[in-house]
């Protein structure tokens, strides 16, 4: 099956709704609040495709996970917030392929810091998956 342009697009709408859910519920946190927006259009949209094209060929909760993570966290697709939407959507879809992502972000921060920061490679941050999920 061929993911479609239309998919693509409605996924593009779910991962920027995502995205500002988060920027609002911490717009009050001086720390972690941000400027909503999105910054790279395009770059969502290939996100979107790579997500559903995964999803489709079943890959493994972790390389999902791993690969969501990685992507959103070093691309900043967005203004702000994008270490907290790498995580949130990364939860959610390895959530929806039947895998927990365990720690809560604030546990999970200084692991998110490194892969912002290209200081973890592809097989860490699986293993820090792995490692953190059950």
């Amino acid at each position: 099956m061929v993911v479609t342009k239309e998919e693509t697009e409605d996924m593009v709408k779910i991962i920027v709704a995502i995205h500002e859910d988060i920027i609002s519920a911490t717009q009050k946190d001086l720390t972690s609040g941000g400027e909503p927006g999105v910054r790279d259009e395009g770059g969502l949209h290939s996100l979107a495709y790579r997500i559903l094209s995964m999803t489709e060929r079943k890959a493994d909760p972790v390389s999902l996970g791993a690969a969501i993570l990685e992507d959103v966290a070093t691309r900043h697709y967005f203004w702000d917030g994008n270490k907290r939407t790498a995580y949130v959507l990364s939860k959610t879809f390895m959530l929806q392929n039947g895998l927990e992502l365990k720690p809560d972000y604030e546990k999970a921060v200084d692991f998110i810091v490194k892969v912002a920061d290209k200081k973890a490679n592809k097989a860490e941050t699986r293993k820090w998956i792995q490692e953190n999920s059950k």
